[in-house]
Order: C-alpha cells, then sequence, then structure tokens
C-alpha cells in the first residue's frame, strides 16, 4: 500500500492510499493542531511508571506508619 496523494483540506491533514497505484482505496484524515502563542500541553512526567511506583512505596510507608500508631494506642491502652 502506498500514498497516493497528501493535501491539506478545512484544517484536516489528508492522505489517500492506494494499493495499485491509480485509484484510491482509503482515506485518512487527521486534524491539524494549531499551537496558540500562550497555548502549551502540560509536559509529561519523565516516567509514569516511576511517578506511580514511589507514589505507591510513599503511601505503603504512611499506611505502615498508621498502623504502628494504632498498634500502639491499642496495645498501649490494654497493658
Amino acid at each position: 500500500m502506498n500514498i497516493l496523494r497528501q493535501y491539506v483540506e478545512e484544517n484536516m491533514n489528508v492522505i489517500e492510499y492506494t494499493k495499485d497505484g491509480v485509484t484510491v482505496s482509503h482515506v485518512i484524515k487527521t486534524p491539524i493542531q494549531n499551537e496558540t502563542a500562550g497555548e502549551q500541553l502540560p509536559p509529561l512526567p519523565p516516567n509514569p511508571l516511576l511517578q506511580l511506583q514511589q507514589e505507591n512505596a510513599e503511601l505503603k510507608e504512611s499506611i505502615s506508619i498508621i498502623q504502628q500508631a494504632l498498634d500502639d494506642l491499642l496495645l498501649g491502652g490494654m497493658q
């Protein structure tokens, strides 16, 4: 499959593909994104999986601290 034509139409990038080099087999249209001067996409974290792993470790540490405090309260009250 090859690209027969590629052009812009009504703020869309249009690519026409062909199987035989003459007729259009299918067309893909994708919107063209216009970036204005002040508009930018938010940056992605360097590694989303690493960030989630770090957050998970922090949550586990918090749970451990809370569990220890509960154990101290419960065991301290029984003595």
